[in-house]
């Protein structure tokens, strides 16, 4: 389980650096936040709860509130005592009524940030239970681990994300969850072997697959190579905003890579990626989920490469 301590706080609508003070004494890592840059911070996975002050609060901060929700990130809530049955209606996961005491403002953010920790162990646990489901399957057809595996990158294979895709789509149908997934494919990679030569074009691949695996580091999340210079990330349990979020952050990463490619107009590699989100019930297939992303990556090529386009399917 991830250590409590380590668990890092928002503070919105505070007005001094007091209850933040507190929060840094108690051994969390915390700052101060305007709600839009708190719920930015949130979609982007950057913090693992948020404390709100109710008291006076605008319409913004039940914005965050309810995107913190959406992202399963949990909000502890500083109310006055008229404001506690606003604050359960909001979504809040727990309050604290004022005025209150230093002992009980530890004590729910010890819980909040130990229920963090169990999040995590639960996804972990989750998504070892997926690869055993799939080492089965496999183990059943008389196949290997390494038939999941793509040979050049050492990243997942189409056969990989296809079980993925069809275990987490259940799933998902079950719980009314999202899933969201990214389509890269290579700027003008058939360019880029024709100047480079293939040696160098296999070497372009691996350096954009380990960048690439980098940035994909929670737990369920898969990363595979889906064709010659195609990509697919499938990200279970993720709204529209926070993939569009892990999309931009892949896009840079293989910018920062800076590998030349004199027929780009960039000058070096770059991605295009389409981000498609949907919402599985019993009735839908997931090949709806990649339609999805392969037109979105159609507007993000057709919008000049290097870009990254999206379309929230529901």
């Amino acid at each position: 389980m991830n250590d409590p301590l380590r668990a890092s706080a928002l503070l919105v609508g505070f007005t001094d650096a007091g209850p933040v003070e507190l929060v840094r004494d108690a051994g969390y890592t915390a700052r101060m936040a305007p709600p839009w840059a708190a719920l930015q911070a949130v979609r982007e996975r950057e913090c693992d709860f948020v404390i709100v002050r109710l008291t006076g609060a605008f319409r913004d901060v039940f914005e965050l509130i309810e995107g913190a929700r959406a992202e399963g990130v949990p909000v502890l809530a500083i109310v006055e005592s008229s404001e506690r049955d606003r604050a359960w209606e909001a979504g809040v996961s727990d309050c604290i009524v004022e005025p209150f005491g230093v002992a009980e403002l530890k004590q729910k953010m010890e819980l909040q940030a130990t229920m963090v920790g169990l999040r995590g162990e639960v996804r972990r646990l989750e998504a070892a239970l997926g690869d055993a489901a799939i080492a089965l399957d496999e183990a059943r057809g008389a196949a290997t681990l390494q038939s999941l595996q793509d040979g050049l990158t050492g990243v997942g294979n189409a056969k990989r994300f296809y079980t993925a895709l069809e275990l987490e789509w259940k799933r998902a149908a079950r719980s009314g969850s999202r899933i969201s997934l990214l389509l890269a494919d290579i700027d003008q990679f058939r360019l880029y072997n024709e100047r480079s030569g293939h040696a160098n074009g296999d070497d372009c691949l691996r350096a954009i697959a380990t960048s690439m695996a980098a940035g994909v580091s929670r737990a369920g999340d898969l990363l595979a190579r889906f064709g010659g210079e195609e990509f697919v990330v499938l990200l279970p349990s993720t709204t529209h905003d926070a993939a569009l979020a892990v999309a931009e952050r892949l896009s840079r990463s293989v910018r920062e890579l800076k590998l030349p490619h004199e027929a780009s107009t960039h000058r070096i590699v770059t991605i295009s990626v389409g981000v498609a989100t949907v919402a599985p019930s019993e009735s839908s297939a997931p090949a709806s989920l990649l339609a999805a992303a392969e037109e979105a990556l159609r507007t993000a090529k057709a919008g000049g490469r290097n870009r990254v386009a999206g379309r929230n399917a529901g």
